[in-house]
């Protein structure tokens, strides 16, 4: 199932045919007082981009700040709360799996597993849709 967002990450190259496209490819403006629909990806893949981002927060590597506008006002005070107070994961934690779920058009609510130095934890989160974006509502780190 797809998931509105207001950016799509670009992971691979777009695939070429060798034929010349038929437009110069841009796309025209949208008339004034209209709005593009925004492009879709599947809730996993919102759910890795906000999910690493959490993680090098919660590691110590990514200043809080960076982020701070996909998250809701409780979400980034704990966040501002558990970084002041020291990083939570080791500096070499990665994102090792992420497991998402749909709960409606709106909201995606996920599991990210995350690999520390001599165990596993999980970190879960709550993903819901806030006009043109995407914003953290829960965050519970296990």
């Amino acid at each position: 199932m797809q998931v509105p967002t207001a950016q799509r990450p670009r992971r691979n190259p777009p695939q070429t045919t060798g034929r010349a496209p038929a437009t110069s490819g841009k796309t025209p403006p949208a008339p004034r007082g209209e709005s593009r629909t925004p492009p879709t990806y599947s809730a996993a893949a919102l759910a890795d981009r906000v999910g690493k981002h959490l993680v090098e927060v919660l590691a110590g590597r990514r200043p809080l700040h960076q982020i701070r506008q996909w998250l809701s006002r409780p979400v980034a005070s704990l966040l501002a709360t558990l970084v002041r107070s020291g990083s939570l994961l080791h500096d070499r934690t990665r994102l090792n799996s992420v497991h998402a779920c749909l709960t409606n058009s709106t909201t995606v609510e996920a599991c990210l597993v995350v690999d520390e130095v001599k165990r596993h934890r999980a970190v879960t989160i709550r993903l819901e849709q806030q006009r043109m974006s995407w914003c953290c509502t829960l965050l519970a780190l296990v």
